[in-house]
């Protein structure tokens, strides 16, 4: 998605382990990243 200017966080992936990484997945900046996104796409 990221070839695609899809942005949703500056998390980068890796192969799954115990504990994972979803604590850590920075929810904030995809949300805005993801608001800002939609503003330009529909003028706002």
């Amino acid at each position: 998605m990221r070839e695609m200017g899809v942005l949703v966080g500056s998390y980068e992936p890796h192969q799954p382990k115990a504990g994972g990484g979803a604590e850590c997945f920075q929810w904030e900046e995809a949300l805005e990243l993801l608001e800002g996104r939609s503003a330009d796409l529909f003028g706002r």
